[in-house]
């Protein structure tokens, strides 16, 4: 009964024996082939990251026109809109402006001025910066880079939605830049005051 046993116990123990034994680990030709998948995914990825990079900078002259639109036509916003210039006002209990406002800036007023501003937006009517120099800062020096973008201001009466055309206001902000740019704005003002 002991040899039974132990031809039973042997057997059970060298089931495997006449078997191959799987191997633990990777092969060289699944490590080959991983690497080489693994290269064409980064490749491709990095291939789609260089496109978009190439691409990214196509817009740039647009977004800086945008950006120097936006600035002069908040600037524009900023001024009060009235019947009567800033530099002259109605004496108080009075209606009559001592200087009525009209399109074009008053005599001596400059956007680039200090000490006589542009106060209205009707000064901006036909304001503009040619390229060369381009765009400009308030105190008349150019803005390095910006030398190729031009800028145009139109300001006209504007009816609007039951506002009458002598209380409306049209401005409309131009800017052209290299390759062929084109930004144009526009700003509806209604007048609110004296």
């Amino acid at each position: 009964m002991r040899r039974d046993q132990r031809r039973r116990q042997g057997q059970r123990r060298g089931q495997g024996r006449g078997q191959r034994q799987r191997q633990r680990g990777v092969t060289l030709l699944e490590t080959v082939m991983a690497i080489v998948i693994g290269g064409i995914v980064l490749a491709s990825i990095a291939g789609a990251i260089a496109w978009a990079a190439s691409r990214s900078g196509d817009t740039w002259p647009q977004k800086q026109a945008l950006a120097l639109a936006e600035s002069l036509m908040s600037e524009i916003a900023l001024k009060p809109y009235t019947r009567c210039d800033a530099d002259g006002p109605p004496p108080e209990g009075s209606t009559t402006c001592v200087i009525a406002d009209g399109p074009g800036p008053e005599s001596g007023e400059s956007r680039f001025s200090y000490a006589t501003p542009f106060d209205h937006p009707n000064d901006y009517a036909g304001f503009a910066m040619p390229a060369p120099p381009g765009f400009r800062k308030l105190d008349g020096t150019v803005l390095a880079g910006l030398e190729d973008y031009s800028t145009a201001v139109l300001v006209q009466a504007q009816a609007l939605d039951g506002i009458a055309a002598g209380e409306g206001l049209l401005v409309e902000v131009t800017v052209a830049g290299p390759a062929g740019t084109s930004i144009r704005l526009q700003s509806f003002r209604a007048r609110y005051a004296p």
